[in-house]
């Protein structure tokens, strides 16, 4: 993941230590994967992944 590439985040996943994982698909490939949610700047409420 490159700084500044868009991204579709689909949820989130808090761990068992409290930290919070994003699923998402990224340009430019779209290939799907978790990344740290400090990571990457998120702009709306995203749902918790089940």
């Amino acid at each position: 993941m490159y700084q500044n590439y868009t991204m579709t985040i689909y949820c989130h996943y808090n761990n068992d230590v409290g930290n919070t994982w994003y699923y998402v698909s990224a340009y430019p490939y779209w290939t799907k994967g978790w990344i740290y949610s400090r990571n990457v700047t998120a702009h709306s409420v995203i749902q918790q992944c089940w």
